[in-house]
């Protein structure tokens, strides 16, 4: 009965979560005497007992629901789940000012369009799920940590050195923010190797433009090719290319001034011979490759 109170099946009785708790050892208290004297036939079920017991069961006092960290907790060791809303709810805020990385677009890195490449920098922001300790060839302990955000959740390696720096972090419940490298490998599940980790930045503060510790907005890779206009005949020669090179990755987008917008044409081999021959048609100032 617990359990079914504290992961929110009974939410829609009269009484919230903190009260049905405390009325619970009451209830089934009653409920043992009442049995108890049924058993000896010392009440039976139309006499007056039995309808003065009725008319008097225990009311619950008027109390405050469990604090709402409580309650998620509660829930995920209950069920697994959160149900009734995430602990990093209440951080989209703050999760968009350290530009944290959200988990799904890391998850769906390798099978998508996607500007994130192996090894590639990323910022995450999240609670810790899961930890799990190894000892390596050395002696030293590092960790598998799975984080979570509100989108999903990711395992990231912690090594040795800084587990040891930052190892009173890495508790289940405890929120923290990190910055890794990205790691995609064929037929596995995207991770990230932790390179810095450091507590929950409630309290972080905008930063200057001119501070070096302001985190900078991750620029999106690909090629891009600055057009004279939307109708640019050179168009048909950047078709070509694509389909010359059709087993690259690398997104290539075209830009025009006229209207400054940015459109994803396709995709190119990331190589040399492929960056010169689009200067060639294009002109080198009309080119720009990133990442």
């Amino acid at each position: 009965m617990e359990s079914l109170i504290r992961c929110g099946a009974l939410d829609g009785l009269d009484l919230n979560r903190r009260q049905m708790i405390y009325m619970l050892p009451i209830i089934v208290s009653q409920l043992e005497t009442d049995a108890r004297n049924n058993v000896a036939g010392q009440i039976g079920f139309f006499d007056e007992g039995s309808l003065f017991a009725a008319q008097n069961e225990p009311a619950a006092p008027a109390m405050d629901e469990l604090p709402r960290e409580t309650m998620l907790h509660d829930e995920k060791a209950i069920t697994g789940l959160y149900l009734s809303g995430h602990p990093m709810a209440a951080y989209d805020d703050l999760a968009a000012r350290v530009h944290a990385d959200r988990v799904c677009d890391l998850l769906l890195a390798a099978e998508t369009q996607s500007s994130y490449r192996d090894g590639g920098s990323v910022r995450l922001f999240g609670l810790v799920e899961h930890v799990e300790k190894k000892t390596t060839k050395n002696g030293g302990t590092m960790a598998f940590v799975r984080l979570e955000d509100r989108t999903g959740s990711i395992e990231c390696l912690v090594f040795s050195r800084l587990f040891q720096e930052k190892q009173l972090l890495l508790r289940e419940g405890e929120i923290v923010y990190g910055e890794g490298r990205l790691s995609l490998r064929e037929e596995k599940e995207p991770t990230v190797v932790l390179e810095r980790l450091d507590p929950n930045p409630k309290n972080v503060q905008k930063q200057p433009a001119s501070s070096p510790e302001k985190p900078q907005k991750k620029q999106r890779a690909g090629l891009f090719v600055r057009l004279k206009s939307a109708d640019d005949p050179r168009l048909e020669k950047l078709q070509t290319l694509t389909e010359i090179f059709s087993e690259g990755t690398f997104p290539v987008y075209t830009f025009d001034p006229g209207s400054g917008a940015y459109r994803f044409f396709g995709t190119l081999e990331n190589c040399e011979s492929v960056l010169r021959e689009l200067q060639h048609q294009f002109g080198e100032e009309n080119v720009v490759r990133r990442g």
